[in-house]
């Protein structure tokens, strides 16, 4: 049958279908069936839909052919706009067309989606020749935004067109309008036609057409479902619409246990297969009921005869904090994750007691208070929250409820809370992505899972939090993977005590302290008479406090501060309870009281280090040094990255690092992670380190030549310091770690040892910056107060002393930009001499010290000539090219391009 459909199509071209099939699974609209238009302007997208694919305004439209009477005929479609309807964004599904081409004068039906106004409804019309007169309206502003409807219409023998609409996209159909109009009896053709602006060409989408006689629905309906609503409430779900006779007579429902009839059944106003049942008595809570449902009629006048559904009601419970708590958080969805791509919570209900949820609310502090409706969480059962456009995905779960403004989750860190219909906190998370104590599964598609919901129910922090080890990455609506009820008996401990400044001091456990606990002044007393702080500051997962003090502590005095009456969230007693801190004043540092020491810019997973870069720092200095509010940037950054609170003691090292990566290094007590660590460039990077005075302390403009080894320098080996105590900025004072870990992160470098500079530095060349001002470029940096002496430059060709010199941000630098005093002029060729120039070492500028320089011109043709080739060198030879300026003009060699012959291929670099 198939090939005799393709042979009357190829010899009667103009012979039509009795029916439309398509959903384009096929990937294509060029065959079976076969779409003709502006097929340039339609494309079979990834989700096997027909889809606008225009780049300009204007309209486009496709049809197919359709020969078939319009008598007991249905139409089924879904469709789907990704914009705001307006008098010029609308699509038309004509499912009547006269003629091929859409968008002219014809005779047909059609389905209009978006209108002027906002208003907007699917609409059905008549059109003859361009006159266009309505025959039924759907629900007013039901697509008045970007919506994906699922579509119905009918047409019986007596011109009876009905519409129906699945507003969620499925084929759950509910009758949306109905009109008669019985001019036209049959039809050519049917297609999609589409009217829009630039910003919208591409936002039009259909899927699943089905044209074929109506489908005899034979089926009587069914109960889907009873919920309770209140005490003597109870609606009841049916698979269809059910006619409104039948189904508000109470008299067609029964329930036993002595409830009998409902007073009243009314068929809801939006969804006519829901119908609201209220009893004269009221419910035994906890008691099973069975209600009978019988005599119910669809609209194909199929009656249910009988049908049982159970049902219990629970009464009302005044839940209190804890009954029911969030206990798994998926904020940060991967699409590589075995788990579905999107945001949901799950709560779990650790009362004795069924608790309704009805007018509970969840949010976030960006987020209003919204109801999570009415559902029975039962004792010792989950529940997923997610939004509602999220249920879908979720679908492979039981028990998922949609909330229409469920929070975006933060992956960093949010505050989520969760509260009773009477306002009380049930529950609250204020979490954050270290919790996850692993980086890779912080990056994202795990879940977070609380791992005591039982006896650790009071320490909701990270102590009590851990990413899932399920291998789907998750345990959604069953017991977490990292479950434990064995009772938390290890007490804390004081981790740190250190000094902010005189009057502040910081305090860190080994977990989370009891939150009543924490901030009470009188659980702290320092010695000599400093006495109780005047205020306490906890941290937000209670594992530190900063501490203001009321007396100011004495530089370099050893202190012993006790706390008292402390303990974890569990009620184990902090132990011990006593720590002992010295305060050291604090210093304004000098440029190299600190070095930068190592450098770890390319990692590698298969080195030993951690796979995180860093940068490692050394006191040099003979006094503890403060790096709060230091900064450590590279030259990329614009802002600074600040560093914390940390003192760094003489001869000693520490790790600075991103806090994403803070866990990496688990084996390192000496470890300072910052929020924005500079991203260091593999190859190279100018690293700078600045007080709290924005005073330069050191930098260090790297090479990846430093490593001095190829295969090192691939990756995977940190960059060490050979000598922390040769304050001069000096490449061969750097080079690849020899240590068989690959680097010696927070400890003495494996190449430590004494270097010499003996090299005196050179001139290597000048360049003209503008026809006022050049650039000298040395080999090396040179010190600051040498470039800035403007008797050390001595020129010719009428040039007397600089006007002024400058160069960048560095303790001395190998560049100085210089002020001439006079106008460039071209075809002369300058010498600049420099006199007294010496390195950080006191080497001083030897012969190399003279540079030419001139201002350039524009080429001409023939000024420059290629002169010599060599195209066919001996083995181990080259291929080159000599070029010749024969010119009189001085010519900047990056105005001029080498190419072959079809292929510009080089730059010419300034050679100067």
């Amino acid at each position: 049958m198939k090939r005799l459909l393709i042979f009357l199509i190829t010899v009667f071209p103009f012979a039509g279908f009795s029916q439309v099939t398509d959903n384009f699974s096929d990937g294509d609209f060029t065959n079976n069936p076969i779409w003709s238009g502006d097929a340039a302007e339609f494309i079979v997208n990834a989700s096997q839909q027909l889809q606008v694919n225009n780049t300009v305004a204007g309209a486009s439209y496709l049809s197919t052919p359709l020969s078939v009477s319009l008598n007991n005929l249905e139409w089924r479609m879904f469709v789907k706009q990704s914009f705001a309807g307006s008098s010029s964004n609308f699509g038309r599904v004509y499912l009547v067309s006269n003629q091929a081409n859409l968008e002219g004068s014809l005779n047909g039906y059609f389905l209009q989606f978006g209108e002027a106004g906002s208003l907007d409804a699917i609409e059905l019309f008549k059109q003859t020749g361009t006159l266009t007169t309505s025959i039924a309206r759907g629900t007013d502003a039901q697509i008045a935004n970007s919506f994906a409807v699922g579509i119905r219409v009918t047409r019986n023998a007596s011109g009876l067109w009905s519409l129906y609409v699945d507003a969620t996209g499925g084929t759950n159909y509910v009758l949306e309008a109905s009109g008669t109009e019985a001019t036209l009896t049959a039809t050519n053709f049917f297609g999609v036609a589409t009217t829009y602006t630039a910003s919208n060409a591409t936002k039009f989408f259909y899927d699943n057409f089905i044209v074929a006689p109506i489908s005899v629905d034979t089926i009587p309906p069914s109960v889907v479902s009873a919920s309770v609503i209140s005490s003597t409430e109870l609606d009841v779900l049916f698979n269809e619409t059910v006619t409104p006779t039948s189904s508000q007579d109470s008299t067609h429902y029964n329930v036993n246990n002595g409830l009998g009839n409902p007073l009243t059944a009314i068929r809801d106003a939006a969804n006519f297969s829901l119908v609201h049942l209220t009893f004269a008595t009221t419910f035994t809570s906890g008691q099973l009921d069975s209600l009978i449902v019988s005599n119910i009629s669809d609209l194909d006048t199929n009656v249910l005869v009988a049908d049982t559904i159970t049902f219990t009601y629970f009464a009302p419970f005044i839940a209190s904090a804890k009954d029911v708590i969030i206990n798994e958080i998926y904020a940060a969805p991967s699409s590589s994750s075995p788990l579905p791509n999107v945001e949901f919570v799950e709560l779990y209900n650790r009362s004795t007691v069924p608790i309704n949820l009805n007018q509970w609310t969840f949010n976030d502090p960006a987020t209003v208070l919204h109801n999570i409706g009415n559902y029975i969480l039962l004792p010792d059962s989950f529940v997923i929250l997610c939004s509602t456009s999220s249920v879908a995905a979720l679908s492979a779960f039981s028990n998922v409820l949609g909330i229409s403004s469920f929070p975006s989750l933060n992956n960093p860190s949010d505050h989520l809370y969760l509260k009773s219909d009477i306002g009380t906190l049930i529950d609250s998370v204020n979490y954050l992505d270290t919790w996850y104590r692993d980086a890779i599964k912080a990056a994202g598609g795990w879940t977070l899972e609380l791992i005591n919901p039982i006896t650790g129910i009071n320490c909701s922090s990270a102590t009590n939090w851990i990413a899932s080890n399920n291998p789907l990455h998750g345990t959604p609506n069953k017991q977490n993977s990292v479950f434990s009820n064995i009772p938390d008996t290890t007490p804390p401990s004081i981790s740190s005590t250190s000094t902010i400044d005189s009057t502040h001091i910081t305090i860190c456990f080994s977990e989370a302290l009891s939150a009543s606990q924490i901030n009470m002044l009188s659980n702290y007393s320092i010695n000599n008479s400093i006495g109780n702080p005047i205020a306490a500051a906890p941290n937000s997962s209670l594992t530190c406090v900063d501490l203001t003090l009321g007396t100011v502590l004495a530089s370099q005095g050893v202190y012993i501060i006790t706390l008292s009456n402390m303990s974890d969230c569990s009620g184990n007693a902090l132990t011990p309870a006593v720590d002992t801190f010295t305060y050291f004043a604090s210093v304004i540092a000098n440029a190299k009281d600190i070095v930068i020491s190592e450098i770890y810019s390319s990692p590698n997973s298969s080195s030993l280090l951690p796979n995180a870069e860093y940068v490692e720092l050394y006191n040099r200095s003979t006094v503890p040094i403060n790096l709060d509010k230091w900064s450590l940037d590279d030259i990329d950054n614009t802002l600074p990255i600040n560093l914390t609170n940390y003192l760094l003691m003489p001869d000693s090292f520490v790790i600075v690092c991103s806090a994403s990566t803070f866990s990496l290094f688990a084996g390192h007590t000496n470890v300072l992670p910052l929020s924005s660590f500079p991203s260091l460039n593999n190859t190279g990077d100018h690293i700078y380190l600045k007080s709290k005075q924005a005073k330069l302390i050191d930098d260090v403009n790297f090479s990846d030549t430093w490593y001095r080894d190829n295969v090192k320098k691939a990756g995977g080996w940190s960059l060490e310091l050979i000598d922390p105590n040769f304050i001069c900025t000096n490449k061969l004072n750097w080079i690849a770690s020899k240590d068989v870990t690959h680097g010696t992160p927070g400890k003495t470098n494996s190449v430590n040892g004494i270097f010499t500079d003996a090299q005196a530095p050179s001139l290597l060349r000048a360049i003209v910056t503008s026809n006022t001002s050049i650039k000298l470029v040395f080999d090396e940096p040179v010190k600051a107060s040498t470039l800035t002496n403007i008797l050390n430059y001595t020129f010719d060709n009428g040039i007397v002393l600089p006007l002024g010199t400058s160069f960048g941000i560095n303790i001395d630098s190998s560049e100085v930009n210089i002020v001439l005093p006079i106008i460039l002029q071209t075809k002369i060729i300058y010498n600049v001499t420099v006199n007294n120039f010496f390195d950080c070492a006191g080497n001083t500028v030897g012969s190399n010290n003279t540079a030419q320089f001139g201002l350039a011109e524009e080429p001409g043709f023939n000024d420059v000539v290629i002169n010599e080739i060599l195209f066919d060198p001996i083995t181990g030879g080259k291929d080159f090219v000599e070029i010749y300026n024969r010119s009189n003009k001085i010519i900047d060699l990056k105005q001029l391009l080498l190419c072959s012959k079809d292929t510009i291929t080089n730059q010419l670099q300034d050679t100067n």
